[in-house]
């Protein structure tokens, strides 16, 4: 019965669960926005994701480097589990 309870509980109180609209931002205007898409969208050979400029290419590289590192390391930490000295 203090399942039934529970549900009846939580079922009361739905509508004051729900989340309440946010504060309206300022978004940018529409023609802003079609010219960003116009940006992005054109045909020059330069990959979408490095589009954005500098900090696209300083976040992609890092990331890059970050994925290297990983896999590095991955490799050391088996080789050291199949290679541990005996004590």
């Amino acid at each position: 019965m203090n399942i039934v309870r529970a549900v009846t509980t939580v079922a009361r109180r739905a509508p004051q669960l729900q989340a309440t609209a946010a504060p309206a931002r300022k978004y940018k205007t529409l023609a802003q926005i079609k010219e960003l898409q116009k940006q992005f969208c054109a045909d020059d050979g330069v990959p979408v994701y490095l589009k954005g400029g500098k900090m696209d290419a300083v976040l992609y590289q890092t990331t890059l480097a970050s994925c290297a590192f990983a896999v590095v390391y991955c490799f050391y930490t088996i080789y050291h589990l199949i290679y541990k000295e005996r004590k």
